[in-house]
């Protein structure tokens, strides 16, 4: 019976720790906290990631990397993403990190890094374009419609493209990362070209 306790917690464990990408001791306290529930879990570390994230937004990141990715000679994504240190900007999940972000940018094709970037012309264009096409659209529907305009066009609100996170937004993985590294994390920019 105690055999298949204990592999039944390996396997939850093990499972944890590839979805989170959070560490063993992390995956096991959270997994012991919750009862083994790996759901419950997985919900406690990401809210750790976003605690620990906030608590590092205020402090300066000057260091990074710039990462440009192109796509057939014919897109191309660059992003430079800050961190503290120039340690934390050397260590492979950080390199990982900005890898994957530039192949995102030049896939998803987000126009803003977030909605703060929002310039009042492209949201006076964008709620116009919206009553244009649904005259008599309820406040509620409109502002459901705005959200998901950001969810397309600003990169932190964008699902991941690349399979293995898809099921995180930028975010999400940005918190994570600032959360592993204990250093704050920012997206400064990115540019994207297209040939026509």
């Amino acid at each position: 019976m105690g055999t298949v306790i204990y592999a039944s917690r390996a396997r939850a464990l093990k499972a944890l720790r590839s979805k989170s990408q959070f560490g063993l001791d992390e995956c096991k306290r959270a997994l012991e906290k919750t009862d083994w529930d790996a759901e419950k879990a997985y919900e406690l570390l990401q809210g750790s990631a976003q605690d620990k994230a906030d608590s590092k937004a205020g402090r300066a990141a000057h260091e990074g990397r710039i990462v440009a990715f192109d796509h057939l000679n014919r897109i191309a994504g660059i992003v430079e993403v800050n961190c503290e240190t120039d340690f934390a900007a050397n260590t492979t999940e950080f390199r990982q990190f900005c890898e994957n972000l530039s192949i995102h940018i030049v896939g998803a094709g987000p126009k803003y890094v977030s909605e703060t970037e929002i310039t009042d012309e492209d949201m006076r264009r964008q709620a116009a374009r919206l009553k244009m096409e649904r005259p008599g659209i309820s406040e509620q529907d409109f502002d459901d419609l705005i959200e998901l305009w950001y969810d397309e066009v600003c990169l932190l609100r964008q699902k991941h493209i690349v399979p293995a996170f898809s099921d995180k937004t930028i975010e999400q993985l940005r918190q994570e990362l600032s959360a592993k590294l204990g250093e704050n994390v920012i997206i400064r920019r990115f540019v994207r070209w297209e040939m026509r």
